[in-house]
């Protein structure tokens, strides 16, 4: 179950009402915005949360650059392919000249062993998914990807986290 209510910026595994809240470490969690941490290492350290609280900035730094379109886009379903096809949930979103295109995997479990991180070269073997021609950039990492008429390869758009937020550029 999501949760970023105010305290859960990093892991809480805890099953409160957040009205009954533990106090909160803003320190903790403001130094970890301020250390300028590369995406590898926060991965690599993912058990700490400091890479959940990252996902979040990131996602919500790009809903207050964009409100349109998470007020008012328009949700789509995303056509995947392949061996893999059923650990996926993706969509897009589009509003105006605006699309966003969100591909994450489901049914972990079945994938891993051991909770381990998704290895995208390999876990992912031939799934591949339709998104619209063009130039897109990831939200999380900054890297850019271009798509065409050919279906793209879910361990390419999976290279530098085990999920994709592409926002369309061009």
């Amino acid at each position: 179950v999501p949760d970023i209510y105010q305290g859960t910026e990093f892991w809480d595994f805890s099953l409160v009402d957040p009205d009954n809240r533990r106090p909160v470490d803003y320190e903790a969690r403001a130094q970890a915005l301020e250390g300028k941490i590369g995406l590898e290492r926060l991965l690599s350290e993912w058990p700490d949360g400091r890479i959940k609280q990252h996902f979040l900035s990131k996602l919500l730094d790009d809903r207050a650059r964009h409100p349109a379109l998470y007020a008012e886009g328009d949700y789509r379903p995303a056509v995947v392919s392949g061996s893999r096809s059923g650990h996926l949930i993706a969509f897009t979103r589009s509003h105006g000249d605006e699309t966003l295109a969100v591909i994450v995997p489901r049914h972990w479990s079945e994938l891993t062993s051991g909770g381990a991180v998704l290895q995208a070269d390999s876990e992912w073997q031939d799934t591949a998914i339709k998104l619209p021609d063009g130039r897109w950039r990831d939200v999380i990492s900054g890297r850019e990807v271009e798509t065409g008429t050919k279906d793209c390869p879910v361990a390419s758009l999976f290279a530098s986290t085990p999920f994709a937020v592409l926002r369309k550029i061009s």
